[in-house]
């Protein structure tokens, strides 16, 4: 028992945050790696056991510290708050006072010298102006807390506290809390496909279209429209096929009307023209691959087609390797060193809807 000023106060030591009437420890625990959840609050108690855990980013700080107190009486008064080694001073406040330690950078470290900036008046959340810290790899620092009724001394009842930290993985996929993109749907891959920062693993439109993924019909590319001109539950936007395919022309027709081939469903009306595509190419000689790109009036001419490189050659061009285009029909080839004249070339889809295509020769020069 300790006296101030003619005042009877008593002590209770607590390790790692302000606890009253018990005890909180810290174990140690190995830092948290991908598929472990990290939790970001932890309930503290009377006997409860926290685990030191440095986090897989290299520090563990906690951004809040909540303790609520309630005594068995009324007229309690909190006088003052003390850190081992450094004293950290509250002013009188009432009871079921909540005190919560505000956000503050440093590694796992709950120590602080500097005065609590209040008083407290009413119950309810009070920040303070530094966060209660614990060296990494120090011993455990220990936290306590001197009372009085202003009559005698008695002991609190109940006590709850909670930590909340600023590096934290809930769904346990390695991934920082504060840079998750889908924060409780694991995603290590953390794709954002229309850049919203809401990652496709849990984003209801990933392509940002404005039609939810359930409903849409090319769900890795834009188009509000939803045209699906051959009804076949593939957009046009996404359809490697965008047209119905056209009918066998009729073996016989009358003499001077010859047959003309129809599209289903609309007698008399032509089949669509094949739709256009133009290619480019261009070599990157510091790097020494070819890149180029697919255009079309039609996005899905463009998207996830097929281009050729082709070497020139005197008796019969050679064909090299074969790309696929990006859903903006960009492509890129693997290395080429050996000198020539090089081009690429696209064919024509299988139900002609998307004409075939060649570039401009490239010419790579010896060294």
């Amino acid at each position: 028992m300790k006296s101030f000023g003619g005042t009877r106060f008593a002590s209770l030591t607590v390790a790692l945050l302000v606890g009253f009437s018990g005890l909180v420890a810290i174990g140690s625990a190995a830092p948290a790696t991908a598929g472990t959840p990290v939790a970001c609050t932890e309930e503290i108690g009377p006997g409860r056991t926290l685990p030191f855990r440095p986090s897989a980013w290299g520090m563990d700080e906690v951004t809040a510290v909540t303790v609520t107190t309630s005594p068995d009486f009324y007229g309690f008064s909190q006088t003052r708050l003390f850190v081992e080694d450094d004293t950290f001073q509250p002013y009188p406040g009432r009871e079921f006072a909540t005190i919560e330690a505000g956000a503050e950078r440093g590694d796992y470290v709950f120590s602080s010298s500097a005065p609590y900036v209040g008083p407290v008046r009413q119950p309810g959340t009070y920040p303070a102006p530094e966060l209660l810290d614990v060296l990494r790899r120090s011993p455990v620092r220990q936290v306590r807390i001197n009372y009085t009724d202003g009559q005698g001394v008695r002991e609190f009842y109940r006590w709850t506290g909670t930590l909340t930290y600023l590096d934290c993985d809930s769904d346990g996929d390695g991934v920082n809390e504060r840079r998750d993109v889908c924060p409780t749907v694991p995603d290590l891959d953390q794709a954002d496909l229309d850049g919203d920062r809401v990652g496709d693993a849990c984003d209801p439109d990933a392509d940002g279209d404005g039609v939810v993924d359930t409903g849409d019909n090319c769900k890795r590319l834009p188009n509000a429209d939803q045209l699906d001109s051959d009804g076949d539950g593939v957009g046009d936007a996404c359809d490697a096929t965008p047209y119905p395919p056209a009918p066998a022309p009729s073996p016989t027709g009358t003499p001077g009307n010859p047959t003309v081939p129809t599209t289903p469903g609309v007698p008399g009306a032509p089949v669509p023209t094949a739709v256009s595509r133009a290619l480019t190419l261009s070599y990157v000689a510091k790097k020494r691959f070819f890149r180029g790109q697919v255009a079309s009036a039609v996005p899905s001419c463009a998207a996830y087609a097929e281009v050729t490189l082709w070497r020139k050659h005197r008796r019969a061009d050679r064909r090299l390797v074969i790309s696929t285009t990006t859903d903006e029909g960009r492509f890129r080839t693997p290395r080429v060193k050996r000198a020539g004249k090089y081009y690429v070339t696209v064919a024509a889809s299988p139900d002609g809807a998307c004409a075939g295509a060649r570039s401009k020769g490239q010419r790579i020069r010896g060294r």
